[in-house]
């Protein structure tokens, strides 16, 4: 049964934590304010192009990766450099490391429209177990 008391915004909003690659992320759900109002500026200079139709893949990834490194990706552990370095998280480098890595990319989205993954954290603080458990 549903329960409309049952959403966690706040989880939602700040991010949980998912690994990746033996690295940890976290993330916001996709539908957090934050990144929906950052998401909707971006596009505005292009929003003639967009409803039309025909804005250039390059721009779209801009937008997208930016968006989401400002309102979705929050913060990381052990990400590393070439040289095995840790580095530690800015926004600048969550934006190259979206640009530049379609993997991780892909899995930030997934997490971050997955509610599934924000339900975990709402059933961990309640004290029940989760469903994947």
């Amino acid at each position: 049964m549903f329960n409309i008391d049952n959403a966690n915004k706040d989880a939602e909003e700040k991010g949980v934590w998912g690994k990746f690659q033996g690295s940890e992320f976290l993330v916001s759900h996709i539908s957090n304010f934050e990144f929906q109002r950052i998401f909707s500026r971006l596009q505005l200079p292009y929003r003639k192009k967009i409803e039309k139709g025909n804005l250039d893949p390059e721009t779209t990834l801009d937008i997208m990766c930016e968006a989401m490194s400002k309102g979705i990706l929050r913060d990381w552990d052990k990400v590393t450099d070439k040289s095995g370095e840790e580095v530690p998280y800015s926004q600048e480098l969550a934006y190259k490391a979206l640009t530049n890595n379609a993997d991780l990319r892909e899995w930030v989205t997934e997490f971050a429209t997955d509610l599934d993954n924000f339900k975990e954290v709402e059933m961990e603080e309640l004290g029940k177990p989760s469903e994947n458990t």
